[in-house]
């Protein structure tokens, strides 16, 4: 979405390809399983934000999201205890990532030039060779959609691949006989627990269960509901 809302100055049209249905409403869907858990929305991220979409924080505080002072207003709790509250300029947008992604949603939409085709699947890119340079390049991309099971071919000036660690891009270089970029990888044993309730007077601070190089977070989210976070490199069973 961000991708598009940048883009869209530049180009006629902009098409997003989307494998998932987009809920109605803010809500849960398959393509980002770990919606529910604590999402902070950096100070530098709320200010791209916000400069790609003016009444974005407004729309979110009319729908239950927080201005929240992140030294402030959020207790961490680390290795040595509670990090110490002190006030900063440091405020931000404290709610679901599943509203500040419907939010999004709503303002791209609000573009003449973008268009979402949901429930489609990129399979693959089209190369031709140009005219002028005789050097192949990218002009498209090949779709089949689970709505009417057809295949079909967009073609466009800019291919942009934003589907993160499913990206299939090198395997289809690879496909058409050009190495794809080099992958390095880092495995982490790193494992991330939330949980949620709802508030019915001021919230006690209550100690995680003990984690190697751990990390908790709690926050307000819309109304009277909370949500905690753990994590850490490995668990320890506490008796």
């Amino acid at each position: 979405m961000l991708a598009a809302r940048t883009l869209c100055g530049h180009f006629k049209d902009i098409i997003i390809i989307e494998k998932d249905k987009y809920p109605s409403q803010a809500g849960p869907r398959n393509g980002t399983p770990q919606s529910n858990h604590i999402h902070v929305l950096l100070i530098k991220g709320k200010e791209i934000l916000l400069r790609l979409f003016p009444d974005l924080e407004r729309n979110l505080v009319a729908k239950g999201a927080h201005i929240v002072n992140l030294t402030n207003d959020v207790d961490y709790y680390v290795g040595t205890g509670y990090s110490i509250k002190f006030e900063s300029n440091l405020t931000t947008i404290a709610c679901t990532r599943q509203l500040l992604e419907h939010e999004i949603r709503n303002e791209i939409l609000e573009f003449p030039n973008v268009n979402v085709r949901e429930n489609t699947w990129a399979t693959g890119l089209v190369v031709a060779k140009d005219e002028k340079t005789k050097r192949s390049i990218c002009k498209g991309v090949t779709l089949i959609s689970t709505n009417t099971n057809s295949e079909e071919t967009i073609v466009g000036d800019l291919v942009v691949d934003t589907s993160g660690r499913e990206s299939k891009t090198s395997e289809w270089l690879y496909r058409l006989g050009r190495a794809g970029a080099r992958a390095r990888r880092c495995l982490l044993q790193f494992a991330v627990g939330a949980t949620r309730g709802r508030v019915d007077r001021a919230a006690h601070r209550v100690r995680p269960a003990r984690l190697d190089d751990s990390g908790s977070a709690r926050a307000r989210l819309a109304g009277a509901r909370l949500a905690q976070r753990l994590s850490g490199r490995q668990r320890r069973e506490v008796a």
